[in-house]
Order: structure tokens, then sequence, then C-alpha cells
């Protein structure tokens, strides 16, 4: 008798452990399509993408989804999708607007040559901000076009494609 209880203990807390797994993953995990060609040739149009939405701190070359800072853009789907939760909108917002860039400087990093543009190259990244830009200049919108970008406005931290357009 001991064993064979001392073996639903084990199961059950394996079970307890599995749940609480999935219950983490499903309000931590979001599926990302991109939308635009600002990521090409690291991402390209409706290419599917897992995100993390507690992202450790971010490093620079790290790629996110962050809410646009900006009425016009390359992603204008909102196509954050969380089957199981929705982000917030805030008060009297409707639509969110998402994209997807690359992280080229953090809170007291110098402005990078790659984010020169609006901001002089070799300014500091002010604190609570940082820089991120598409990986195709000329069809992306991003620091180099408005400068500092809010850190609070990061959603997520992209962690692998789920699925790559066919060309």
């Amino acid at each position: 008798m001991p064993i064979r209880s001392s073996l639903a203990v084990w199961l059950g807390c394996g079970a307890l452990l599995g749940l609480l797994a999935v219950r983490t993953a499903r309000r931590r995990l979001a599926a990302v399509t991109v939308a635009g060609r600002s990521m090409e040739p690291t991402l390209s149009d409706n290419d599917r993408l897992l995100a993390w939405r507690a992202p450790r701190p971010l490093r620079v070359g790290d790629v996110v989804v962050l809410e646009s800072p900006y009425d016009a853009g390359v992603l204008v789907r909102e196509d954050v999708t969380i089957p199981w939760q929705r982000p917030p909108a805030r008060p009297g917002e409707t639509n969110r607007r998402w994209i997807v860039k690359r992280v080229v400087a953090l809170a007291g990093d110098r402005v990078p040559p790659v984010a020169a543009g609006k901001l002089p190259e070799g300014d500091t990244v002010p604190p609570g901000h940082l820089l991120v830009v598409g990986d195709n200049p000329d069809e992306s919108y991003d620091s180099r076009q408005i400068g500092y970008i809010p850190a609070e406005r990061v959603f997520g931290l992209i962690l692998r494609r789920l699925t790559a357009t066919r060309t």
C-alpha cells in the first residue's frame, strides 16, 4: 500500500505541475503574424511568430513586438493573437497597432549609426526608452524616423518563427 500511495502522490504532483505550466504558458505566449516587409530578409510578410509576454531584460539584437508609437506603419493589422486573452485596450481605444522590430539600443546606450536619422549618432538613449529598427531600412518606419520609443510599449520578445511564408 505505501508504494501505491506514494506513486499516487507523485502522479498528482506531476499533474498539478503540468497544469501550472500550461496556465503560465497560456498567459505568457502569443502568436504574432508579420505584416509588411520591414523585417526582410529575417522575417517575411505573413510569417507567424511566437512571442513571450514577460520578456527577460531586453538585449541589443532582440526582435520584439511592440505597440506602435505612430498612427501609420507597416503592421496595421491588429494581429497579436491570444486566443484566450486580448491585451487590454487603453480607455477609448478599440484598435491597437503592433509592429515587429529589432532592438538596436537600450537606455544608457549611445545611438548607433544604424539608428541615426532623426537622432544624432552618439547621443545617449534616455531612461525608459529604446531604439528599434526594421532589418529592411527601405521598407521600415522606425526609430530612424521617429526617435526614441518608450520601453513600456514592448509587448513581448520573439522566441521563434512558427511558420514561414513560402515564396
